[in-house]
């Protein structure tokens, strides 16, 4: 387990570096924005992608408040 989490951190930490804002594709909301909603929760969790991958962390937080997402962002809490 230990090699795919340390994967998944370089993945990450690629997309972060690559990551726009307000959205991952700037200006452009997307379903990958959605995406990151979810892997926040996911190894290695949320603490992790606040100080690691803190854009990537703010565009999922943001997705959560989404009118049209808002009600299945809570049930994932």
């Amino acid at each position: 387990m230990e090699g795919t989490d340390a994967h998944r951190k370089t993945l990450y930490r690629y997309l972060e570096q690559h990551a726009g804002a307000p959205w991952f594709l700037d200006e452009m909301f997307s379903s990958i924005d959605l995406y990151f909603l979810v892997m926040r929760d996911w190894r290695p969790g949320v603490e992790w992608f606040e100080k690691e991958c803190p854009l990537l962390n703010a565009i999922g937080r943001r997705s959560a408040e989404l009118s049209e997402v808002e009600e299945i962002a809570k049930k994932l809490r």
